[in-house]
């Protein structure tokens, strides 16, 4: 495992964070943490000259201070040519950081890797609870367990006779009372909700599959061939929005459909990727 890399473009590894806003203390620290079960992320860094692993410390302390609870997202630099690095740091391992740490204590750019030492009680019981299973149970959707790499309770439910996935955006480890009230609405309404989304999708998409998406020798796509061949399969909500989200039947070669709106009727709709 590479523990410490400096960027050949950068005069000092603060310059790899570009989010705005963000002030960063001149002195390096050593903090203590434990890796945080959402998924890690990674991208090309300044001129493509090197990559960023991003990742979050779900708890954390500076030696000799208390610890924190409040997540710290972690930058670090790698060579662009280093593609080892999702693996190396795992969820929920506790791990010993020297870092440049920005002054809202929010964000830091890791400056190397240390072997950890023991860390406190309270660092390990923050470890032992992100390994157990988080379960809450709903009247209207029964069970749903907390996924900590997306940060979402997951279930299953009935659309319109068939089993789709079903997420709520977590907060606090539950499930905001909005979300689950905006899921009630549109479960309760399944019919209006089908039709008022599936004519935003033909409004939209039809014109785009035709148009631009047609393999050689594929016929124009009729309104009702598209809508038979897409099909709901998830729906995810959080305390102000929702997405349907639908496999295309190849009609997109294998992009998702989306639909992303409010219960006041607003709807964007679209493909991924």
């Amino acid at each position: 495992m590479l523990t410490k890399y400096m960027p050949p473009e950068a005069v000092s590894l603060v310059e790899i964070d570009i989010a705005e806003g963000v002030d960063y203390n001149d002195d390096s620290v050593i903090l203590q943490g434990v890796i945080s079960a959402e998924d890690q992320g990674g991208w090309p860094g300044i001129n493509g000259s090197f990559k960023i692993h991003c990742f979050d410390l779900a708890a954390w302390y500076l030696l000799d201070e208390p610890i924190q609870t409040t997540p710290l997202t972690v930058l670090r630099p790698l060579p662009s040519d280093y593609d080892s690095f999702f693996g190396e740091l795992p969820a929920n391992s506790i791990q010993r950081l020297k870092v440049k740490l920005s002054s809202d204590h929010e964000r830091a750019v890791l400056e190397e890797i240390l072997e950890p030492e023991g860390p406190t009680e309270e660092l390990m019981q923050v470890a032992d609870e992100l390994n157990q299973p988080v379960v809450i149970s709903t009247d209207q959707f029964g069970d749903l367990d907390l996924d900590r790499g997306i940060d979402c309770f997951r279930g299953e439910k009935e659309w319109n006779g068939e089993t789709i996935d079903i997420s709520f955006r977590a907060k606090n480890d539950a499930v905001p009372e909005d979300a689950l009230s905006i899921a009630s609405q549109l479960f309760l309404h399944q019919d209006k909700w089908t039709k008022q989304i599936e004519e935003a999708i033909i409004g939209e998409l039809l014109e785009l599959k035709n148009e631009d998406w047609r393999e050689d020798g594929e016929t124009e796509v009729s309104a009702s061939e598209f809508l038979e061949r897409m099909e709901l399969v998830a729906i995810s909500v959080d305390d102000e929005e929702f997405e349907f989200s639908y496999d295309d039947g190849d009609l997109f070669w294998g992009h998702m459909i989306y639909a992303r709106g409010n219960l006041r009727g607003e709807l964007h709709v679209g493909i991924q990727g």
